[in-house]
């Protein structure tokens, strides 16, 4: 029964679909079964198909190993394809229900990052025209923030965001200061000679750079 049951679990799991968010984009987790990550599930299902497949036809011949490993890989494939347009099926049914006959305007306050898209279309705005904000070098295992940094470059849009921009952007989440009596702002390890342009509230800020301070 405990069998059963665990394998029920699993079924579930497999089908249980991981939407896109404001958070992830467009990337979704591929799902699990048990402790198995889906690869690993997938090349399983070959294996045993395989055999399978072999132990059908009785024969050991070349041609008998290389129709049933092709048939096999054909079976793990078709299920993976399937397990994943219905993924994104979920996805397109969840966004059908959630947009579907709302005026663009309010679409944005739907997703799990409504707040930080307003805080950085607010920053968007205050960025006088032609000008952009300054890329700052952030360090992967660094997640909250190099998450923050590359979900903002999206959000800034159509405002460049490049090695020469005029502008830096600081939030709660990064490692940052000021120091208003020599104009040096630090921001993860980078310095720069800055001004405060203006604050939002809740340590967001967005400051005009004068120049690089080594």
């Amino acid at each position: 029964m405990d069998f059963l049951l665990k394998l029920g679990f699993d079924w579930n799991e497999f089908w249980r679909p991981d939407v896109g968010s404001g958070k992830t984009i467009n990337y979704v987790e591929t799902p699990q079964v048990g402790l198995l990550p889906l690869p690993v599930f997938l090349l399983i299902v070959a294996l045993i198909s395989f055999v399978v497949i072999l132990l059908i036809k009785r024969r050991f011949s070349c041609r008998a190993l290389f129709s049933s490993a092709l048939y096999s890989f054909m079976l793990a494939g078709s299920l993976l394809a399937v397990r994943m347009e219905y993924n994104w099926l979920k996805m397109f049914e969840r966004d059908f229900n959630r947009f579907h006959g709302t005026d663009i305007s309010e679409r944005p306050s739907t997703v799990q990052v409504y707040y930080f898209y307003r805080l950085v279309s607010l920053m968007k705005t205050s960025v006088p025209e032609g000008e952009g904000i300054r890329a700052v070098a952030i360090e992967p295992e660094d997640k909250m923030v190099f998450f923050a940094d590359k979900l903002a470059n999206y959000f800034f849009l159509p405002v460049k965001v490049s090695e020469e921009g005029r502008y830096v952007w600081i939030s709660k989440f990064h490692r940052a200061s000021y120091d208003p009596g020599t104009g040096v702002l630090t921001i993860q390890g980078s310095r720069f000679k800055a001004r405060l342009y203006r604050s939002f509230g809740d340590g967001a800020a967005l400051y005009e750079i004068r120049e690089d301070h080594r």
